[in-house]
């Protein structure tokens, strides 16, 4: 955002960073950005900014302690640092060469804030499942390392959403294509 606003010096920015689904109408929002399958009706545009992929990973001491798991069933044995706000609940969906696993998982947090589960992850308190744009430098670094890197979840998409009525405004026109250029 900070990048964005450098280059349109001239556009002013009121930001509201919220994990519950924004009806940008309702609300009045000129763009949500949603990191989910967003609901598609006839009064909002929903642009497909870019895949987020996500990975299955812990810290060293974590793994040190508690072991390796080698199959999606072993997490049900493991602290799995885990998102609040999913449709699935406690339940992780990993899919992989030997076909889709479902997994019941439980763990000392649950958050809404991946910024939090990875936090909590660097510390040791156990395997989350988050975006690389959260966790890839840790795992470059060494900080975190992958789990099961052979299963990997159903993937997410980023999408940018506003109402059909603001289409044609130049600095909703201007910040999707910034997204879609930074993202992409």
């Amino acid at each position: 955002l900070a990048d964005f606003l450098v280059q349109y010096p001239d556009v002013q920015v009121q930001l509201t960073l919220s994990d519950r689904f924004i009806d940008p109408i309702e609300e009045g929002f000129d763009v949500t950005v949603r990191i989910a399958q967003p609901q598609k009706t006839a009064s909002l545009i929903v642009h497909e900014l870019v895949p987020a992929k996500r990975v299955l990973c812990a810290a060293p001491t974590y793994l040190n302690v508690h072991g390796v798991p080698t199959h999606p069933t072993e997490l049900s044995h493991h602290s799995c640092l885990h998102y609040g706000h999913l449709a699935t609940e406690n339940q992780w969906t990993l899919i992989g060469a030997d076909g889709e696993h479902t997994v019941s998982i439980h763990g000392a947090l649950c958050s809404n804030n991946g910024e939090v589960l990875r936090e909590a992850a660097i510390r040791g308190l156990g395997i989350t499942l988050l975006p690389t744009f959260i966790v890839g430098e840790d795992l470059n670094q060494g900080i975190l390392h992958t789990v099961l890197p052979d299963y990997h979840p159903p993937e997410l998409t980023i999408y940018a959403i506003y109402p059909i009525n603001r289409h044609l405004s130049t600095k909703i026109r201007l910040f999707v294509d910034f997204l879609k250029e930074r993202f992409g």
